[in-house]
């Protein structure tokens, strides 16, 4: 059940945002009971889409409060078993993402000849809930926090606008409106206000733009020239900022109506001017877990340069491998590690910091190159993409012209997403002017949908 879906939608949220308020404003039930509503429906989330695997999901819930009650009790303990916490959770995630690709990796590495194995499927936030529930740890390990209840451990890591593709939300972000809230009417218009921009920017421009991403990269690579492989990667490069940033703009403007405030998750990330810069705006939950919790424990730069430059590049191949068991996304965290790199070098050794519109160009394309292997099925794939674009060849696939690919409707949505891209919609000061927009966004969005198959959020699958 994803949020654009129309079960979603017109079934599971108005039934959830209704009984809740009721039982709030009318009913006037305890925070307590409120919370195990909540636990209660997005149980029920992830049950309606990942079934058996609810028993993982509510093992890990089970597992993670013990450790977390233990680790906060036992001081002469508490790093033992945070060490045994932190490999159980990773083992697990390790086993569901990965498993099948180090067994397939090591049969060729290794000639090996080893039997096919039946495919490990995904449980659903499997990626986000793991890195929530060791930061939870973490943090109670470092005295930052205390140990949560089981009611209130159980939201936190299963609140259902967070669940699927993050943010990553660290339990001290939200705890005290965990312990108390008060949704009112302001808070329910900036929830409506995010949710529709998030909804719009997915099925608006987001599902627009990538019919023309896949239609490319699904095309043999001698059949690419470079005007298409230009317009291919620039519809990805649109195509993946408006879905995930739609996503987390809908689980923000979601957890607004229950009276949760989520930490932003972008923030203009195309509007960088260095790839540093790009990192402090793109997908800055996971970001910041990779610094506090990997980074700065491998030392981060208070171990000379070299150290430095080493630790750069461990948590961003991690951080590529994070997005899924191929080599591409390796190769694509290696290549962000070593652009950051060379920043942090020209910036250590000449004083050099870029800004300026140049540089957002430059670091646009840098970032775009980026894409082209994160979204490549191999490496190879990638290199001649790559080549093509360079190849400045104006050649089309036989039988097609580019009016085939980029239809009126899709050009004009690429441009549109490019604008906000770089000119951002600015929210309303007036209230009723806000939910105007607001609906008139859903409206659209909702008719959009009724029009076009379902796509799921590209994060989903991490």
């Amino acid at each position: 059940m994803l949020f654009s879906s129309n079960i979603f939608l017109f079934v599971f949220l108005p039934l959830v945002l209704i009984s809740y308020y009721c039982l709030q404003k009318i009913v006037k039930l305890p925070i307590i009971f409120l919370n195990l509503f909540l636990v209660f429906c997005s149980l029920s989330f992830f049950y309606w889409g990942s079934g058996k695997f609810i028993i993982v999901f509510f093992g890990s819930i089970i597992f993670n409060f013990i450790f977390g009650q233990l680790i906060g009790k036992l001081n002469a303990l508490k790093k033992s078993l945070l060490a045994t916490a932190i490999i159980i959770n990773l083992s697990l995630l390790v086993y569901f993402k990965y498993f099948s690709f180090f067994y397939q990796q090591s049969s060729i590495i290794f000639d090996l000849n080893l039997p096919q194995i039946n495919p490990i499927f995904l449980p659903i936030g499997i990626s986000f809930y793991t890195f929530m529930a060791i930061s939870y740890l973490v943090d109670i390990y470092q005295q930052k926090q205390k140990p949560a209840n089981i009611i209130n451990f159980a939201l936190y890591i299963s609140l259902f606008p967070h669940l699927v593709a993050g943010p990553i939300v660290r339990y001290q972000e939200i705890a005290d409106k965990i312990k108390k809230r008060q949704p009112n009417i302001d808070q329910f218009f900036d929830g409506l206000w995010r949710f529709s921009i998030g909804l719009g920017k997915k099925v608006i421009i987001a599902n627009s733009v990538g019919q023309l991403a896949d239609k490319v990269f699904s095309l043999p690579q001698n059949e690419i020239g470079s005007v298409l492989a230009i317009l291919g990667i620039l519809a990805y490069t649109i195509q993946i900022y408006f879905d995930f940033s739609g996503y987390s703009d809908m689980a923000i403007g979601l957890a607004s109506f229950f009276g949760f405030s989520f930490p932003e998750n972008f923030n203009n990330p195309y509007q960088a001017t260095s790839i540093t810069d790009f990192w402090r705006r793109w997908h800055m939950s996971l970001s910041r877990f990779f610094r506090d919790y990997l980074y700065i424990p491998l030392g981060g730069s208070r171990l000379g340069s070299i150290r430095t430059y080493f630790n750069l590049l461990i948590v961003f191949i991690l951080c590529g491998l994070w997005h899924g068991a191929a080599w591409t996304f390796v190769v694509w965290g290696l290549y962000h590690g070593l652009l950051l790199a060379i920043e942090r070098i020209a910036k250590n050794k000449f004083g050099f910091v870029p800004s300026g519109k140049i540089f957002q160009l430059i670091t646009f394309l840098l970032v775009s190159l980026g894409w082209i292997i994160f979204r490549s099925p191999n490496f190879s794939f990638a290199i001649s993409y790559i080549n093509n674009i360079f190849a400045f060849s104006t050649a089309l696939p036989q039988f097609y012209t580019l009016r085939y690919f980029v239809p009126n409707n899709i050009a004009f949505f690429l441009v549109l997403g490019l604008v906000f891209s770089f000119v951002p919609l600015s929210k309303p000061k007036n209230t009723i002017v806000c939910g105007l927009i607001a609906i008139f966004i859903l409206i659209t969005s909702l008719a959009f949908l009724s029009k076009t198959s379902f796509t799921p959020f590209i994060y989903f699958q991490f």
